[in-house]
C-alpha cells in the first residue's frame, strides 16, 4: 500500500485550534506538561512513578471483565504486567459508536498500539499497554446510533434514556442483519457478520457488546478495553468526587484557563458547572445541582442533604458519573497512564484541564494528537491517475481541481489574464492623458475600465462553463472523487465506517494501520 504524508496546514478541514497544537505553537506551552516525542517519555515515566495508582485494584477489575470472553495471550500478559511498577498505559477513548462508527474510532486504537511498540523499543526495561476506554456512561444516544457504510446510513432505531452502555440490546440483531446484507455473501463479509453475532451473543447490555466487538478486532494486539462504569473503580475515585461535591473545585479553574486560551482565539470547549457530576438512576443520567443547601438531581424528585449525598457516594459510588470535565481526572487516577492519544477536538478539551489536575493532585499526561488518515481504494486511485492528479492535488477545492483539469486538457486558453492586463494598461494610459485635460474625465475613463474588466471576467466564466459542459463526464468524476474523500466537505475519517476498507483486504487492514500510524509523526496520512 502506498503511503503519502501531507502537512496538516494543507488539509483544509483541520481547524485553527487543531493545527496550533499539531505545530506546538509557543502560546500553548503553558497548557500542557510534555512535548510529544519519544525522548520526553523518560521524564514522563519518572513523573508517573511519583504518582502511583492502585494497580492491584485495576488488575482485579480487568481480570473480572475479561473472564467473560476468550482473551489473547498478550492481553493476559498485559493484565498481569499492570501489577508491576514498571508497566504503564497509553490511553485513547471514544463513545461506544455503532459497530465502530466513523473511521477514526479504529484509527485511535491503532495509533495507541503503534506508540506502545515504539516505547517498548525505546525503553525496553518498561512495559506499555494499549488501553481503549469505551465511554459507555455518555447518554447522547443520537451520537452513537448510526454508521455510514458504502454510501448508506444504518441506524439503530429505538428509544433510549440514560447511559448508552447500560442500554439493552433490543433491536440490535436486526441492525447486524442489515449490515450483513450490505457487506454481501463473501468470506470477509461472512467473517464480519460472525464477529458481530458473536459479540451480541450473551451480552447483557450494549456496553458488553461493544467490549466484545472491539476485543474481536484488537485482541491479538494486546489492547485492553476498560469500562469505567464500575463500582470498584468509582469507589477509588470517590475522594475526588467528594471534593467536587463539597468544594466545587473545577469550574473556576477551567473558566480561568478558558479565558487565557480565549486570548489566542481558542473558544471554550467544555461548559464547566458548579458540580461536574451526574447521578445515575434506572435509565437516567441527570445533573447534580447544589441549591438552597441541598444536592438536587435535575429532572427528578431526588434531593440529598450534604451528609446524605456523602453516604450515597460512600455506599453506592456506581450511582455517580463524571461529566466531560471530570472524566479525564477519573481515568488518570485509576490507570498508570503516560499519554492520552486523541483527536484535535479532544486535545482542545484537555488543554483546559492542567490547573484542574494540579488542584486535585492528579498526574496530567502527555497529550498526543492521533493520526488522521485518508484511505483511497483501487477505484479512486485509478480515477485520480486518469484525471492526471497527484495525491496532493486532491486537497484543493472542487473548482480548483476542475480548473486544473481543464487547463491541462484543452488547447483553448481559458484564463484571460493577459487580455485583462492589456485592457487595463490601455485605459490607464488614456486616463493619464485625460487627466492633463480634465481630472473629471480621467475618473470617467477609469470607471469605464472597471466595467470592461468585469465584462472580460464574465466572458472568462462563460468560456469555462462551455468547456466544463464539453468535459461533463470528467467534471462529474472529479465531483465524485471529492464527495467520496471529503463527504459533506469534511474528512473521510469523520464519516465513513472502517468496514469497506476491511472488506478490501481482511484482517491485514489493521496490521497495515498499526504499522503506519505513528502518532508522534505529526503529518496527515494518505493510504492507497
Amino acid at each position: 500500500m502506498k503511503i503519502e504524508k501531507i502537512d496538516y496546514a494543507k488539509v483544509p478541514a483541520v481547524s485553527f485550534k487543531d493545527l496550533a497544537y499539531i505545530k506546538l505553537e509557543s502560546f500553548l506551552k503553558d497548557f500542557y506538561n510534555y512535548t510529544p516525542n519519544l525522548d520526553t517519555f523518560e521524564k514522563t515515566i519518572a513523573d508517573r512513578k511519583a504518582n502511583p495508582v492502585n494497580r492491584l485494584l485495576l488488575a482485579e477489575v480487568l481480570e473480572s471483565n475479561y473472564s467473560i470472553i476468550e482473551s489473547s495471550v498478550l492481553q493476559k500478559e498485559n493484565i498481569s504486567q499492570l501489577k508491576s511498577e514498571n508497566t504503564f498505559t497509553i490511553i485513547t477513548a471514544h463513545q461506544p459508536s455503532l459497530f465502530g462508527g466513523p473511521l477514526y474510532y479504529v484509527l485511535k486504537i491503532c495509533s495507541v498500539i503503534n506508540l506502545c511498540k515504539q516505547l517498548k523499543s525505546k525503553y525496553p526495561a518498561y512495559n506499555f499497554v494499549p488501553i481503549f476506554i469505551s465511554g459507555g456512561e455518555d447518554h447522547d444516544f443520537d451520537e452513537v446510533d448510526h454508521l455510514h457504510l458504502y454510501g448508506k446510513s444504518v441506524n439503530w432505531a429505538r428509544e433510549a434514556k440514560g447511559p448508552v452502555g447500560r442500554l439493552s440490546i433490543d433491536g440490535l440483531q436486526s441492525v447486524i442483519d442489515e449490515v450483513a446484507d450490505i457487506l454481501g455473501d463473501n468470506p470477509i463479509g461472512t467473517k464480519m457478520k460472525s464477529i458481530l453475532d458473536s459479540s451480541l451473543k450473551g451480552s447483557n447490555n450494549y456496553g458488553e457488546f461493544v467490549f466484545k466487538f472491539v476485543n474481536h478486532l484488537f485482541a491479538k494486539f494486546g489492547v485492553l478495553v476498560v469500562n469505567m462504569d464500575n463500582a470498584k473503580l468509582k469507589a477509588a475515585f470517590a475522594p475526588i468526587m467528594k471534593r467536587e461535591l463539597l468544594e466545587k473545585v473545577s469550574q473556576p479553574l477551567i473558566v480561568s484557563t478558558q479565558e487565557k486560551l480565549a486570548q489566542h482565539n481558542f473558544k471554550a470547549q467544555a461548559f464547566p458547572r458548579d458540580i461536574n457530576l451526574f447521578y445515575l438512576g434506572e435509565g437516567s443520567r441527570d445533573r447534580i445541582e447544589y441549591t438552597d443547601g441541598r444536592y438536587n438531581i435535575v429532572d427528578s424528585n431526588l434531593s440529598f442533604s450534604e451528609s446524605e449525598i456523602l453516604d450515597e457516594l460512600k455506599n453506592k459510588p456506581e450511582n455517580f458519573s463524571p461529566n466531560v470535565v471530570m472524566r479525564p481526572l477519573y481515568q488518570e487516577s485509576i490507570l498508570p497512564n503516560l499519554a492520552y492519544v486523541g483527536g484535535g477536538g479532544e486535545i482542545a478539551y484537555w488543554l483546559e484541564r492542567k490547573s484542574q489536575f494540579e488542584a486535585f493532585d492528579v498526574f496530567y499526561p502527555m497529550l498526543i494528537r492521533r493520526n488522521s488518515v485518508m484511505i483511497l481504494n483501487n477505484g479512486i486511485n485509478k480515477t485520480i491517475d486518469k484525471l492526471g492528479f497527484s495525491i496532493h492535488d486532491i486537497f484543493q477545492t472542487q473548482d480548483e481541481l476542475i480548473n486544473q483539469y481543464i487547463s491541462a486538457n484543452t488547447e483553448v486558453e481559458i484564463e484571460l489574464t493577459d487580455q485583462k492586463n492589456t485592457v487595463q494598461k490601455a485605459y490607464e494610459e488614456i486616463a493619464a492623458k485625460s487627466k492633463q485635460v480634465d481630472p473629471g474625465l480621467a475618473k470617467s475613463v477609469l470607471a469605464d475600465m472597471t466595467k470592461q474588466l468585469k465584462n472580460i471576467d464574465q466572458m472568462e466564466s462563460r468560456i469555462k462553463r462551455a468547456i466544463k459542459s464539453q468535459q461533463e463526464v470528467q467534471v462529474n468524476k472529479i465531483g465524485k472523487v471529492k464527495d467520496k474523500l471529503f463527504p459533506n466537505n469534511g474528512l473521510q475519517e469523520r464519516f465513513d465506517n472502517f468496514m469497506p476498507h476491511y472488506m478490501a483486504v481482511g484482517e491485514s487492514f489493521f496490521d497495515t494501520l498499526v504499522e503506519n500510524l505513528d502518532p508522534l509523526d505529526r503529518r496527515f496520512i494518505v493510504m492507497g
